[in-house]
């Protein structure tokens, strides 16, 4: 079976299988992490999905909204640097579930395989059926994107949203690509950057005389648009307009700084938690494999290098406490995952599938006894 847009139902329930057998396979490390940490052995299971790190503040924030308060003297500013869209969605689930922690843990593996299903139909644009199928279960076996797919964070729920959104672009559905990519910049406040990439993209589209003007481009502007939406919002809270931007320097001492700060990639002692120098050398190796692969993936289209490259040149700008999830944030420059439609030989799956799950193992470890990602 060629490439092709249209994808028939069998692939849809064989997609299901995938996410079915992935799922179990992240309760089963989870289980074992858990089995052998005794400090988990008075934690409930909800506890330790959905009330760590991250998932707290979602979770906080879905179920009394967000602060309000002088931001300079309210002591939960930190709160406004998670964007609205997954506390929303856990505030309506809960109705039915009755529990936040619930609707978060559901949600974000609800969206892991919705974000499965989104990949496979942009594969497909560029790979047939089976290597498409295969590709996705690679991608789902990806350490990074199998234990945030799994906690409740709301990674998933952002890339089904931004690989949607450019589904419909590819497809030149600009109306579509706009609206979803302005849910995407309410959900991760980086998913702003996809009308910068779709505005290059149509100027270089333009160039090469391959695409035509025409007024739904202007939807692409959504995602600024929202933002700008959002801030006003936050400024009716807490007085300051500019509180995305400054919650993450206040509270976690981030920075923009400049694209030179890829220096730091070989830093190998940036963590001030244990294990130190593991955790050092898995930030090297994750930054490398999205740097490296924003470069090759221009051999399936030319399009994703550039869309990959700018958010992983986002990304390694940022200074602060944020290098500790910049390996998590590199997940926004998931066009790298098309490589593995280029797996042909047994003996590399195996290996690759194999290697993931050791690392996801280890990612799930590192998440529940120290800070990472």
């Amino acid at each position: 079976m060629q490439p092709s847009a249209h994808v028939e139902s069998w692939e849809l329930l064989r997609l299901s299988a995938v996410f079915l057998a992935l799922l179990a396979l992240k309760f089963l490390l989870v289980s074992i992490v858990i089995a052998f940490n005794v400090q988990f052995i008075h934690s409930s299971f909800l506890d330790i999905v959905s009330d760590s790190w991250d998932s707290h503040y979602f979770v906080w924030i879905a179920e009394h909204g967000y602060p309000a308060g002088d931001f300079w003297q309210n002591p939960l500013t930190n709160y406004y640097a998670y964007m609205p869209v997954y506390p929303i969605m856990i505030n309506l689930l809960s109705y039915l579930t009755r529990d936040a922690r619930i609707s978060a843990f559901m949600l974000s593996n609800m969206f892991y395989y919705f974000t499965l299903v989104a990949f496979y139909f942009v594969v497909r644009l560029n790979r047939a059926a089976n290597r498409a199928v295969f590709a996705t279960f690679l991608f789902g076996l990806f350490p990074l994107f199998a234990t945030y797919g799994f906690f409740s964070y709301s990674d998933s729920v952002y890339l089904l949203f931004a690989i949607a959104s450019w589904y419909f672009f590819a497809k030149q559905d600009y109306a579509k690509a706009g609206i979803i990519a302005a849910i995407a910049s309410a959900t991760r406040v980086l998913g702003v950057l996809l009308t910068l990439i779709y505005l290059m993209l149509i100027i270089y589209g333009r160039w090469r005389g391959r695409v035509t003007l025409s007024k739904n481009m202007l939807v692409l502007a959504s995602p600024v648009i929202v933002l700008a939406v959002i801030s006003l919002y936050f400024f009716s809270l807490s007085g300051n307009p500019f509180a995305i931007v400054d919650t993450e320097s206040k509270g976690w001492g981030v920075t923009l700084g400049g694209p030179l700060n890829i220096l730091r990639l070989i830093q190998l002692d940036v963590f001030t938690y244990p294990p130190f120098f593991a955790l050092s050398m898995a930030r090297f190796f994750y930054l490398s494999f999205f740097l490296i692969g924003s470069i090759i993936v221009r051999k399936i289209n030319r399009q994703f290098t550039l869309y990959s490259l700018c958010f992983m040149l986002f990304v390694i700008s940022l200074s602060g406490t944020s290098v500790y999830s910049e390996p998590r944030y590199a997940l926004a420059a998931w066009p790298v995952f098309l490589l593995y439609s280029n797996v042909k030989d047994r003996e590399t799956a195996i290996l690759v599938a194999v290697g993931s799950i050791i690392l996801t193992a280890q990612s799930v470890g590192w998440h529940l006894t120290t800070f990472w990602t």
